[in-house]
């Protein structure tokens, strides 16, 4: 199962600037696959709104998305990448061999503290299929999605806050 669930998930394709990786295992004996996406850290996520021409100083300058709307947007893309993980590997097991999923969008950092490499948990997701596949994907708002299915979520995921406590099954 680990290897199948690895081809569908190396399929999932991204943008390029927001490319994931996964780390997965499969837990046969409660029928559980444990993920955690690795998502892009926010600095490495473009926050360019227009681009204009200044014909005086033959420049190009960026004008850039206001705080606000750069932290809306990151937040949006983590709960989309969680909800669309959790559906591409549900809908490719066709034979319903998985019965949950347990999720976990991360992002890999440095601790400004120590100067340590640290993963940083900002949505974790527990659900069985059920739940999940009863849920109308394309009518929905994925944080009120997540929110539903009593997910644990960075009270500010763009500034790399991480859960406030344990969360689903932590």
């Amino acid at each position: 199962m680990d290897e199948y669930v690895g081809i569908v998930l190396a399929n999932s394709i991204y943008p390029e600037v927001f490319q994931v990786a996964y780390e997965h295992t499969f837990n046969s004996d409660d029928r559980e696959l444990h993920i955690t996406v690795l998502a892009p850290h926010p600095d490495s996520v473009p926050i360019t709104k227009a681009f204009r021409y200044n014909k005086t100083s033959d420049e190009i300058t960026a004008t850039n998305l206001p705080a606000a709307e750069a932290k809306r947007r990151y937040a949006s893309a983590l709960a989309q990448t969680a909800l669309r993980t959790a559906h591409e590997v549900f809908e490719a097991d066709r034979e319903e061999i998985i019965d949950s999923v347990a999720l976990t969008v991360a992002v890999d950092s440095v601790d400004s503290a120590t100067g340590h490499d640290t993963r940083i948990d900002l949505i974790r997701l527990a659900t069985d299929r059920a739940q999940f596949l009863a849920i109308h994907l394309a009518r929905v708002e994925p944080a009120e999605t997540l929110a539903h299915l009593a997910s644990a979520i960075s009270k500010n995921p763009y500034g790399l806050v991480p859960l406030a406590n344990q969360g689903v099954r932590g």
